[in-house]
């Protein structure tokens, strides 16, 4: 129930993160927006003012002369400094004066010192000349801004005789940009901080949920080991009785080729065997460390399970692939015996009538530390990824008579001394068991 709620409180709560984000990144977008409108609407107006008090500022009488063609030269050159300078001040793209048909009053041809006609067929133009300012709409290209403002020039008689043409780019919406492009740095940056959050969360959630596991694991483990304690102190007595009162029947009733009695002591032995299973998960004994051969333990812990094994139809068969001198390592001797043995006799149940056992012994470099690796490998039916994954677990077991704690405790040993075990499928059927063990614990 636990891990369900801390699964479902980190959904919550990456969840929230990722709303929070989207809705401030939508903030950001729409005070954006909102800013866009006010800006491009204030830079137009600007730049209508600016046409407006720059027609305002032009001599009538100047712009009439250039108009007609008199004194084009000094009207000109006066007129083109002026607007110039206001360019200059206001950091407009463009200032230009046109007649009412549109052609510019500034530019000459130098070759043929002709009026050159401009291409203005614009409302906006047309408005101006009917003596309305007015300004075209905004046109963007990604980061490039345009807006056009035409304002008329009267004479004394209040009427039109020219139109001041005023046009803004980049700089009057350079803060707008820069705000553009301060939002898509914010949006990406909180897109990544998200996305780091959420798998940071993640990580540090699966830690603390593993963590919390392995807790519950262990106490669940010390639990049951007293639990199991317990138990085989009670049951360990009542089976020395059975065992002896079945022996006493025996030699006072029993006859030669009565099986019965056989039997019982069969079955008190395996019970035994059990109980013992399960005061050593409750209790390990601490390991005596001492230098011994491997492959002197190997062969003789096969030499005495070998007659046991036949009459089981398993055939045992050890393939030796190092000198005798490069087996020895130090530990306990007698836990590894237990632990090898309990490996021997899974090999044995998982192949009932009929197989074989073959145990490898090499050299093998777990780390860059010189070590023994032991294969066991039979020919039974085989293990699942997930059976492979649970077998190490104490009480897990896929046999019916099985206590589950013979692989438990075989990894105990094998990790107190240091070393790996592990196992896998073999390569056509059956299975193998790996153990890596270094020659100096």
């Amino acid at each position: 129930m636990k891990v369900g709620f801390d699964r479902r409180v980190t959904i919550v709560i990456v969840i929230f993160a990722v709303l929070l984000v989207v809705f401030f990144n939508f903030s950001q977008w729409y005070l954006y927006l909102q800013m866009k409108g006010f800006l491009e609407g204030n830079v137009r107006a600007e730049v209508m003012q600016i046409a407006e008090s720059t027609a305002s500022r032009l001599d009538p009488f100047t712009v009439e002369d250039v108009a007609s063609g008199s004194n084009q030269f000094q009207d000109i050159a006066m007129l083109s400094r002026t607007l110039s300078d206001i360019q200059e001040v206001t950091g407009l793209v463009e200032m230009n004066l046109y007649d009412l048909e549109g052609v510019s009053l500034l530019m000459l041809s130098d070759d043929t010192l002709e009026w050159q006609p401009a291409v203005l067929n614009l409302a906006e133009f047309v408005s101006a000349t009917a003596g309305i300012t007015s300004a075209t709409d905004i046109l963007r290209s990604d980061s490039l801004y345009l807006v056009s403002a035409f304002a008329p020039v009267y004479n004394y008689d209040n009427e039109v005789i020219a139109v001041v043409h005023s046009e803004g780019g980049y700089t009057l919406f350079r803060p707008l940009e820069s705000f553009r492009q301060n939002v898509v740095l914010l949006n990406v940056g909180s897109f990544l901080f998200m996305l780091l959050f959420v798998l940071l969360f993640y990580f540090v959630n699966r830690r603390i949920l593993l963590a919390n596991q392995a807790l519950l694991r262990a106490s669940a483990i010390s639990s049951m080991g007293e639990m199991a304690a317990t138990i085989a102190h009670e049951i360990r007595n009542p089976l020395g009785i059975i065992r002896n009162s079945a022996e006493r029947i025996k030699k006072k009733y029993g006859q030669k080729d009565d099986p019965t009695f056989e039997f019982i002591g069969q079955e008190v032995d395996r019970l035994n065997s059990i109980v013992a299973g399960y005061l050593d998960f409750a209790h390990p004994a601490e390991h005596h460390r001492e230098q011994f051969n491997m492959i002197d333990l190997i062969e003789d812990l096969v030499r005495k399970i070998r007659t046991d094994f036949e009459e089981s139809g398993i055939e045992v068969t050890v393939d030796i692939r190092l000198a005798k001198d490069k087996g020895t390592i130090t530990g306990d001797s007698f836990a590894i015996r237990q632990a090898l043995l309990n490996l021997m006799i899974n090999a044995r149940d998982a192949q009932p009538g009929k197989g074989r056992l073959l145990i490898y012994v090499e050299e093998s470099l777990v780390k860059g530390i010189e070590s023994l690796r032991l294969r066991f490998v039979d020919e039974g039916p085989g293990i699942t990824d997930k059976t492979a994954k649970q077998a190490f677990e104490p009480f897990f077991t896929t046999r019916s008579q099985g206590s589950g704690l013979g692989l438990y405790v075989a990894k105990s040993v094998i990790d107190s001394h240091n070393g790996t075990i592990s196992i896998e499928p073999g390569a056509e059927t059956g299975t193998v068991v790996v153990i890596d063990l270094p020659r100096g614990v």
